[in-house]
């Protein structure tokens, strides 16, 4: 079963909590990120995000978080905000919106890597919504972002949209 949620995760790679060097990074609080691996804010349906600059480990301890979610056999979805989106828009254009939407609702975890990686117009600010907004208080969320909550505005295309991304992401954050 582990086997078929692994495949079903698409990870980028795998990496555990164990291969992350805290040493490497002074400022990070490992007793804070060793907590999080306990998972209960995935019990309280809670969402995570990591901001900071590149270069910082925030997707090895997105995966590690989402490999000891499976290994408690929950099951695990990685994807990067532009495939995302891509995907999105492709199922709107095949007719297939809902249907896609629900695939990104039923994991336990969803990990959405790189948040910022480009600006999002409007229509696809509306997309990541519909996610984000589907699964609130359903089932937990993680983001890795390498701007902070002030630049959102910026990335998603507008001010309210901004608010409504944001929003359900307020109550756990790891900088």
């Amino acid at each position: 079963m582990k086997k078929t949620l692994l495949k079903f995760a698409r990870f980028p790679y795998r990496k555990t909590i164990d291969q992350f060097d805290f040493t490497a990074q002074v400022d990070m609080d490992e007793r804070r990120i060793k907590e999080l691996m306990g998972l209960s804010f995935l019990d309280n349906k809670e969402n995570l995000i990591f901001l900071a600059p590149p270069g910082i480990g925030k997707t090895h301890l997105a995966v590690a978080i989402g490999m000891e979610a499976i290994s408690k056999g929950m099951k695990t979805h990685f994807i990067t905000m532009s495939e995302l989106v891509s995907q999105l828009r492709k199922a709107e254009q095949q007719e297939n919106l809902e249907k896609k939407i629900v695939s990104f609702i039923k994991p336990s975890v969803l990990i959405i890597d790189e948040i910022d990686y480009l600006n999002l117009d409007t229509q696809s600010a509306h997309y990541l919504f519909q996610v984000i907004s589907k699964r609130y208080e359903r089932s937990s969320i993680i983001l890795t972002s390498n701007k902070g909550f002030g630049e959102w505005g910026e990335m998603v295309g507008s001010e309210n949209c901004y608010s409504d991304v944001r929003s359900p992401f307020a109550s756990l954050t790891y900088h």
